[in-house]
């Protein structure tokens, strides 16, 4: 499978055009369409709703999280790459 990747938007009437794809090409689209003022509301709902339901992260400071991040990731990668 090939990807190839296009970021345009969309004219006035809603039309996009693009190019460069080989013959019959089949082709899935998404379309993202939000603003990013919803996106950071988005956000700021999901982090409220960690900290209301106790997630470990929720009470640890940003350095804390990194170090336990790093560790989980030397611990996946021991486990499977390591041998």
């Amino acid at each position: 499978m090939q990807t190839y990747q296009f970021k345009k938007v969309a004219d006035s009437d809603g039309k996009v055009t693009i190019s460069g794809l080989p013959p019959s090409a089949k082709l899935t689209i998404l379309v993202l369409d939000s603003e990013p003022s919803e996106w950071r509301d988005k956000m700021m709902e999901f982090m409220n709703d960690l900290r209301e339901e106790g997630h470990p992260f929720s009470e640890m400071s940003k350095d804390e999280i990194l170090r336990h991040l790093r560790e989980s990731r030397e611990e996946v990668w021991k486990a499977e790459y390591d041998r």
